[in-house]
């Protein structure tokens, strides 16, 4: 019996051995397989608002030589990119572009090469579009996060004398106008911000002293003519005009200068 029990004793012992020794064998290859599994999915690139910002442009219409950007009016096509402004901004392949409209919940748009983002405008006059951007790796891990806010503005006309315009017709607007007895002036509208890409194809109304002209030579042109002789005392007429786009008739601005007539 003595030796039966020390042949189950050594029979045993010699299993936990064994086990043992394979359990420890087992152990030496799996941290360092495991290490290696978690530093793959760590970030690779480094990418930050020094290296890419956005930049957003619009398809409104602005006269040659104007300096100033083109705004987006209701139904505008607006585009925004990702632009580089570092060397580490340029070396992004293999990194995901989402895109976000106006804090929406899911990305409007994503992809690999999906550097621009395209939408339509149908924000009310005043108020702005939300547009963001959140660069991903293939582990998804959010490398860089962006927001650009795109304005929302009326269409405009400008009322000028044809000879005095300048590229900015804009910003010297509605300045008033003197004629002398016996001269004349030629006025000229510039739209700007209509989703036009000649100003020609808007439709153009004159009204002359609260007179509304049924036709003109040039229809965004508009001549007075001042009759010759002494006046009293100078008096003020105004000019108007009506702009609309016949594509979209919601589409509209009006115009306003004032013009002496020198006594």
């Amino acid at each position: 019996m003595a030796k039966k029990n020390l042949a189950t004793i050594f029979f045993l012992s010699f299993s936990f051995f064994i086990f043992s020794f394979s359990f420890s064998s087992a152990q030496i290859d799996l941290p360092s397989s495991l290490l290696m599994g978690q530093q793959q999915t760590a970030p690779t690139i480094k990418i930050s608002t020094n290296d890419l910002v956005l930049v957003w442009s619009a398809n409104t219409y602005v006269p040659p030589g104007y300096q100033g950007k083109a705004l987006p009016t209701y139904d505008s096509m607006v585009k925004v990119s990702a632009m580089p402004i570092s060397k580490a901004g340029t070396n992004l392949d293999g990194v995901i572009y989402n895109w976000y409209l106006d804090d929406s919940q899911g990305a409007t748009a994503s992809g690999e090469k999906a550097k621009d983002f395209l939408f339509k405008t149908n924000a009310a006059t005043g108020t702005f579009h939300s547009v963001a951007l959140k660069i991903m790796d293939s582990s998804s891990n959010v490398l860089l996060a962006l927001t650009v806010y795109v304005p929302v503005v009326s269409p405009t006309v400008a009322l000028n004398i044809e000879d005095t315009k300048t590229a900015d017709a804009l910003s010297s607007a509605a300045e008033p106008a003197s004629i002398p007895p016996g001269g004349n002036a030629a006025f000229i509208a510039t739209p700007y911000f209509f989703n036009i890409s000649n100003p020609l194809s808007l439709n153009y109304q004159w009204t002359f002293d609260n007179d509304t002209i049924n036709k003109t030579e040039e229809k965004n042109k508009f001549s007075v003519k001042i009759a010759d002789g002494d006046l009293t005392e100078a008096f003020t007429k105004t000019l108007s005009v009506l702009a609309v786009n016949p594509f979209n008739e919601i589409e509209r601005a009006v115009g306003n200068i004032e013009i002496t007539i020198q006594k």
